[in-house]
């Protein structure tokens, strides 16, 4: 196995780290006898899905990086809702992130992980 980029490490501990924040910091939203209902449940998966890729980035798993920058392109869209400096401000994270998944030791490390 290839030695991890130090990019992909900090990329892949940095949206796990914003998953389980985003989980604790609404975590007192959640009404347990009614967690299925798609309103609580729609933005706990959101934030699952930047744990899961997170950990698989950090394992070297192609399909975690296009995971990843799908999570921040729903990210861009949803902020098309609130502010324009929302909106600039997901945009300079899906460029900086997008930058470094996509640089070519990246990709060798994720392409060789296979």
């Amino acid at each position: 196995m290839p030695k991890r980029p130090i990019p992909i490490a900090i990329v892949g501990i940095l949206f796990i780290v914003v998953g389980l924040g985003g989980i604790a910091s609404h975590a007192s939203e959640l009404n347990f006898h009614r967690l299925f209902e798609a309103d609580p449940m729609v933005p706990l998966l959101i934030r699952l899905a930047a744990i899961v890729c997170g950990i698989f980035l950090l394992k070297g798993k192609e399909w975690a990086r296009w995971g990843l920058v799908a999570w921040l392109l729903y990210h861009v869209g949803l902020s098309i809702f609130h502010s324009l400096p929302q909106v600039l401000v997901h945009i300079v994270v899906l460029g900086v992130v997008g930058y470094f998944l996509f640089r070519p030791s990246a990709t060798a490390y994720l392409r060789r992980a296979r």
